[in-house]
């Protein structure tokens, strides 16, 4: 929002109305949401390298060098979490690079049995 106020794209309520239906309808839904799921069915197949490169293409995607480092940085913090819980497989997100904050989400949901349907609402 920052960034998009800085451009001139947000200058009043419409129009961050309008940005904010854009950044749900072909961000959340077109590239986070998919990828959300398809961590979650690595981590489904015990595969966390795989989970591992779905976030690395999500962190590819992020349009800002500040987004490509707060986005690891809140998969790392949230991995921490997930293994002070006792999520074992946690470990492996921990401190790794292209850590992101869905690939924790979907290990967490994975873990405590929330379906993908559900992760995909």
């Amino acid at each position: 929002m920052e960034s998009a106020c800085a451009s001139g794209w947000v200058k009043d309520r419409d129009s961050a109305h309008e940005w904010l239906s854009g950044v749900m309808k072909f961000g959340l839904a077109q590239l986070d949401i998919p990828l959300l799921a398809r961590m979650y069915n690595a981590w489904s197949e015990n595969d966390p390298d795989k989970a591992q490169s779905w976030s690395a293409t999500l962190l590819a995607h992020r349009e800002t060098m500040e987004s490509r480092r707060e986005e690891p940085q809140l998969g790392r913090s949230l991995a921490r979490l997930l293994r002070d819980l006792d999520i074992d497989r946690a470990e492996c997100c921990a401190d790794k690079q292209y850590s992101s904050l869905a690939l924790g989400f979907s290990l967490a949901a994975f873990t405590w049995e929330i379906s993908s349907f559900h992760c995909a609402q």
